[in-house]
Order: structure tokens, then C-alpha cells, then sequence
């Protein structure tokens, strides 16, 4: 696996544009329930002394339980995980995913020190938090997708399976991918925002 950092542009995308495409609904269903993309922010990463590392986008989800059972979103994914790939060389990579949610913040910032934290631990709920038959929840995306390239359809994002030999539920059951000019949802501007 190539690490990230060999494919991340000068500066990244503008993401105010690229992650948002009204005319297509991105949507994951599975046997269990659908998870629908609800936010987005874009900035940038850092790393621990505070130097710009990645640009990233943080994703926070609206899922659904169609079941008759409390399920934890990873659960209702059938454990598949939001998987970054980027164009290098004319071939497609998958991405390391080397970060956390809190990583949108300076380390050692005690102003931000609470937001850091809530996200990290919203992270956590992913796999941790259950939700009701059939309700909807509004959970984050505990990896943040690392923006690998200046051009939004030569990087896609792909659910696949955590565990070997799981069956793995796509984006779109055609492509099984969503490039990151596909991406539909609300842009925000603070990385919390994504959580409510």
C-alpha cells in the first residue's frame, strides 16, 4: 500500500465545489439499513508540531435501522469501512488513512482542546453507539478521507470489508465507488458542525 502522503497536491481542492453535486444522491444501502451522507467540512490536517499534513475531508453520516434490532452503524455497513483511492502513476492506490478526527486541530491548542475531543469521540460511536429499530441516527465517519489530488474524478471513495472474506456492500451497487465530485451534502464550515 502506498502511503498517502506520495499522492497529496500542493495546497489540495477546492472543496467548497467538489464535494457537492445536487443532481445525485449518495446513498449506501445494505440488507440492514442506509447510510446517506449528511455533512462535510474540508480543511486542512496537522500533524503533532502543528505543520499543515493533509488536506482532509470529515464526513458525518445520516443512518438508518431497518432492522428490528439495535445496530451500531458499522454494524448496519455489514463492517465495511469508507476507503479513499487516488489516480498515481495512471493507476489507482488505495490511500493509508494514517489520522484521526481531532487532527483538524493544532496539537497543544487548549482553545480547541473540547472540539478535539468531541470529535474523537464521536469517531468512537461509530462502531460503539446503537441505534434504535428503525431510526435515524446522525453519525461520523471515524477516518478522515485524505484529499490526494487536485482533480475531484481521479480520487473515489469505496466501502470494503474490515474483516477477509466478507461480503462488501458498495456506494453504488454499478460503480461500486463515489468520486469525490459525486459527494452530495450539506458543506460546513467548523469541523464540529458535522456532528449536529
Amino acid at each position: 500500500m502506498r502511503p498517502a502522503r506520495s499522492h497529496v497536491g500542493n495546497g489540495g481542492i477546492n472543496l467548497q465545489t467538489s464535494f457537492k453535486n445536487i443532481n445525485k444522491k449518495s446513498v449506501i444501502t445494505t440488507d440492514k439499513g442506509s447510510i446517506s451522507i449528511y455533512k462535510v467540512y474540508g480543511g486542512p490536517s496537522y500533524d503533532d508540531n502543528n505543520k499543515v499534513q493533509y488536506p482532509v475531508a470529515l464526513i458525518s453520516f445520516k443512518v438508518t435501522n431497518n432492522t428490528n434490532k439495535e445496530l451500531s452503524a458499522s454494524q448496519i455497513s455489514n463492517d465495511t469501512q469508507l476507503t479513499p483511492y487516488a489516480l498515481h502513476d495512471g493507476k489507482y492506490d488505495s490511500l493509508d488513512q494514517p489520522i484521526v478526527l481531532g487532527s483538524v486541530y493544532k496539537s497543544n491548542d487548549e482553545k480547541n482542546s473540547d472540539n478535539y475531543n468531541k470529535l474523537n469521540s464521536a469517531g468512537d460511536e461509530w462502531t460503539n453507539s446503537k441505534i434504535l429499530p428503525h431510526k435515524t441516527s446522525i453519525l461520523v465517519n471515524p477516518n478522515p478521507i485524505i484529499i490526494a489530488t487536485n482533480k475531484p474524478k481521479d480520487e473515489y471513495l469505496k466501502l470494503e470489508p474490515v474483516q477477509v472474506n466478507r461480503d462488501s456492500s458498495f456506494i453504488d451497487s454499478k460503480n461500486n465507488k463515489l468520486t469525490l465530485d459525486q459527494v452530495s451534502g450539506e458543506n460546513v464550515k467548523n469541523p464540529t458542525d458535522i456532528l449536529n
